[in-house]
């Protein structure tokens, strides 16, 4: 391994150019959540006792919606 497993490219670097594309993205996200948590503490004689239950309802949707990506002119890397 090393600097020694280095190729020197044989292309002209002034020719190199980078392809790009615009990266584009329209989402929509709507989340609806409901959390309802009951709690009661009761005795029977000394004992102490909590007892805790719930029940939780999520709804999520996406949409992902078209798009036409722009491509943009390739750069020169140098």
């Amino acid at each position: 391994g090393g600097a020694s497993n280095i190729t020197q490219p044989t292309s002209d670097v002034n020719s190199w150019t980078w392809s790009r594309t615009a990266n584009t993205k329209d989402v929509s996200n709507k989340i609806l959540t409901n959390q309802t948590n009951l709690t009661s503490t009761f005795y029977t004689g000394s004992i102490g006792h909590d007892v805790s239950t719930g029940v939780e309802f999520t709804r999520e949707t996406q949409t992902n919606y078209g798009v036409n990506p722009v491509t943009l002119p390739a750069v020169n890397i140098y």
